[in-house]
């Protein structure tokens, strides 16, 4: 029942960012630094989720903040 999704975790290449009903998402990607390594906006929704290259990006923790409908979502996830 969360309004957002982010699988999978931990990621090898690509994280998939789906949200309860489609709607334009603010996706950004910052190291453990907080360097935003990632930032961008996309449609995604339950069944057609936002797929995030991520092979440049190094191995370490990330922490995924998704914006949508107005309310931001923070997720922490392992790239190998």
């Amino acid at each position: 029942s969360d309004p957002v999704s982010v699988y999978p975790n931990p990621v090898t290449d690509y994280v998939n960012i789906g949200t309860m009903e489609e709607a334009e998402t603010g996706i950004r990607i910052s190291n453990q630094t907080g360097k935003v390594v990632i930032d961008k906006t996309v449609t995604a929704s339950a069944f057609e989720p936002a797929r995030i290259d991520m092979t440049s990006c190094a191995p370490g923790i990330y922490t995924v903040t998704v914006t949508v409908g107005g309310n931001e979502y923070k997720e922490k996830i392992v790239k190998l």
